[in-house]
């Protein structure tokens, strides 16, 4: 492979870490703001499915599939909007369909943590855009506003991570970002609507993201498989194919269908697992 040519590390900044749907940490934020939801739901609850057994159900995000388990559902107001969560194995599992954006985590408990508190591995697939055509920007596509996928892994006890994007909207028609900890490596297509620009990269601290001359062996250090897009057309225009990672390998489709790369979870809770709902209450 090549050397890649320069990302612009600010941009880096401004699209991984400050504003926009692949901000990392407000990835993070909405996960944690869903998990609190659920202990709040479920302590001191008597709802019947906290107790019952895990219902396993398949998710297929992005070309891999994965058994997910659930034990209990709260609607959201419509049937296609739901939280699922459930444990199996040690590890928790969610599914959350709620309208511009469906999530799909795995939870994996990890050795360490101050005081004891508990630190988890993540594994997270995230589709965006959902309600583009319907409910945002001039409402006239799938790409009204951004739409596409995003691929997170995160490990609290060795303080590394995996960001992975591909999309219309995004900045960049695919992407992928990794850190050690102390470095961040950055390699990425740049989004130019109808053309995608030749892969690029970028590499910083991960403490303050200034810019470093080099990081560590960085063609080795992505564990997982790069996404990027394929050619599309939207209400506007067609759109390019990322030229990473290039090829047909792992590049995925977006069109707004309900066929294409975003649908990757059920459209409804599995059959079996509990709505969330206190036992008491229910009785009266």
């Amino acid at each position: 492979m090549n050397k890649a040519l320069p990302l612009d590390v600010a941009d880096v900044r401004q699209r991984f870490f400050t504003a926009g749907p692949t901000n990392l940490y407000q990835l993070l934020t909405t996960l944690d703001d869903r998990i609190a939801e659920i202990n709040t739901r479920s302590a001191n609850s008597d709802a019947a499915c906290l107790t019952q057994a895990p219902v396993a159900y398949g998710i297929d995000p992005f070309g891999r599939t994965f058994t997910f388990h659930a034990q209990c559902f709260v609607s959201r107001g419509s049937a296609a909007d739901f939280l699922l969560w459930g444990q199996q194995g040690g590890s928790v599992f969610l599914y959350i369909a709620e309208g511009v954006m469906h999530i799909a985590a795995r939870l994996t408990p990890q050795t360490g943590g101050d005081g004891g508190t508990p630190i988890y591995a993540v594994d997270a697939w995230f589709g965006v855009g959902y309600n583009n055509a319907g409910e945002c920007g001039d409402k006239v596509g799938f790409d009204s506003c951004s739409y596409g996928a995003i691929e997170l892994h995160a490990d609290a006890a060795r303080h590394n991570f995996e960001l992975i994007v591909a999309g219309v909207g995004f900045g960049y028609c695919g992407a992928q970002l990794q850190s050690d900890g102390t470095e961040i490596y950055a390699l990425g297509s740049l989004d130019m609507g109808t053309t995608c620009i030749e892969q690029r990269s970028a590499c910083v601290h991960a403490s303050d993201l200034s810019e470093l001359p080099a990081c560590a062996d960085p063609l080795t250090r992505f564990p997982n498989a790069a996404l990027g897009r394929t050619s599309t057309t939207g209400s506007r225009q067609t759109f390019g194919a990322s030229l990473y990672p290039g090829g047909a390998d792992n590049q995925i489709r977006l069109d707004g269908s309900a066929t294409d790369s975003l649908s990757f979870g059920p459209s409804q809770p599995p059959a079996g697992v509990g709505e969330f709902v206190s036992a008491t209450a229910a009785a009266k």
